[in-house]
């Protein structure tokens, strides 16, 4: 049994999450994710932190599809499947033409989940998750509202779990730092969306 179905089976968690999710989504998603584990546990294991953190952030953003928020986030990267792993597994800082590959998996992600005629929610998780408020990120350079709230939720709960779970080329940081960064960087990510992220981790504590 995967990770993904030992989680979604914990019904005191889980139940009324999935009720407002087609089962067909959430089986989709499930294979998904399965196929995702098979190729790099790394990225699984951030994508299921990513998709906690989603999940209560859209609680209070957008309450109607949280769920949909969590499972999006759990193939969020699914574009990597793909890639060589000379870039998934480098531990070096990479080439530009390197730095270019790794950008791909978000259109390519997003491509396969479109052919799945999944939510509107989880393909903007996919393809706006490296936007940034500011006009910064990629693939598309969309800043503030141009960003359909699902890609500015997705900025911060996959930058904030990018922080904090082990990665090839970067160690884990503690919450508080990875905290700092990320309010350091505010000017990146949506302001309203942000605060009510950072109160969330507040009450955490």
């Amino acid at each position: 049994m995967s990770k993904i179905d030992t989680t979604l089976s914990e019904q005191t968690v889980f139940q009324k999450r999935l009720s407002s999710v087609a089962e067909s989504t959430l089986e989709t998603i499930k294979l998904l994710f399965d196929m995702l584990q098979l190729r790099d546990k790394v990225t699984a294991k951030h994508s299921l932190s990513m998709a906690e953190l989603s999940y209560q952030l859209a609680k209070e953003c957008d309450n109607r599809n949280a769920m949909l928020y969590y499972l999006g986030s759990l193939t969020h990267d699914i574009g990597k499947i793909g890639m060589h792993d000379k870039i998934l597994k480098s531990n070096k800082a990479l080439s530009p033409q390197e730095r270019k590959s790794l950008h791909a998996h978000v259109e390519d992600g997003y491509n396969l989940l479109k052919k799945l005629n999944l939510p509107q929610v989880i393909l903007d998780i996919s393809l706006y998750h490296h936007e940034r408020y500011d006009g910064s990120g990629y693939l598309l350079g969309l800043q503030g509202k141009e960003i359909p709230l699902a890609g500015r939720i997705a900025a911060i709960t996959d930058t904030y779990s990018a922080l904090t779970t082990n990665r090839p080329y970067q160690r884990a940081l503690n919450k508080q730092d990875a905290l700092n960064i990320i309010t350091k960087d505010s000017h990146m990510f949506d302001p309203e969306v942000l605060s009510i992220f950072l109160k969330l981790r507040e009450r955490e504590k």
